[in-house]
């Protein structure tokens, strides 16, 4: 009697029967596409829905101006051209500093050119160096 352990050998045709497993292809231009669409929807309705919500408190407001409507698209084109999407391999912490200094730079980058096209609304109660170029 022999003690030998012998290892089972696989004939090539029962290896051939099972199918080999594969992993699903990676589309980091679709994951970014459909991210970046659902931001896109997500910031939208926040800025509708704030605005409504305002609209409910404060009925005298100027109507909805179709130039916010730059908020959301502006701060999804810096979150495509920063890095975010798809964010694979980033940390929490990284992601936090990100979008900060994104949604920074857009509100800055907005206000300045309210500023530079004077399209910013008047304001009856603010100083004069506030108010804009009087009419």
């Amino acid at each position: 009697m022999s003690t030998a352990v012998t290892e089972p050998v696989a004939s090539r045709a029962a290896i051939a029967a099972f199918p080999s497993r594969s992993r699903p292809a990676c589309r980091p231009f679709l994951t970014s596409a459909a991210m970046a669409f659902c931001d896109l929807v997500a910031l939208t309705l926040a800025l509708a829905a704030g605005y409504g919500c305002w609209f409910l408190v404060n009925p005298t407001i100027p109507p909805f101006h179709p130039s916010l409507l730059l908020v959301p698209a502006c701060t999804v084109a810096e979150f495509v051209f920063s890095g975010h999407y798809p964010g694979f391999g980033l940390t929490a912490v990284a992601h936090i500093r990100r979008i900060c200094r994104g949604i920074t730079l857009v509100y800055l980058l907005l206000a300045a050119s309210t500023f530079l096209t004077k399209t910013f609304p008047r304001i009856p109660a603010a100083p004069s160096c506030w108010r804009g170029p009087s009419l």
